[in-house]
C-alpha cells in the first residue's frame, strides 16, 4: 500500500480525518489490501462521500451498510 501513488498525500489526509475524529477506525480487509473498511462519525452517507472525495486517492468506490449511531439506525 505505501509503494503506490500519492501514498504521502494520501496518509496525511486520512490522518487529519482521524484528527478530527470523522474516521474512527479504518485498515484493509483483504490480504492484498485490495479493500479496506472506514468506520466514520457522521449523519448522513452523503458527508462520507463528499469528505472523502478530496482524497488524492480518488478512487474510492464506497458502499455503506445502515450504521447505528446513538441508538438509531441511519
Amino acid at each position: 500500500m505505501r509503494k503506490q501513488d500519492a501514498w504521502p498525500p494520501h496518509a496525511a489526509f486520512m490522518d487529519q480525518l482521524v484528527s478530527e475524529a470523522f474516521v474512527v477506525l479504518g485498515g484493509p480487509i483483504s490480504g492484498d489490501d485490495s479493500r479496506i473498511m472506514l468506520i466514520v462519525d457522521c449523519a448522513e452517507e452523503r458527508e462520507v462521500r463528499t469528505r472523502l472525495a478530496d482524497d488524492p486517492w480518488t478512487n474510492w468506490a464506497c458502499s455503506a451498510s445502515p450504521a447505528w449511531r446513538r441508538g438509531k439506525c441511519y
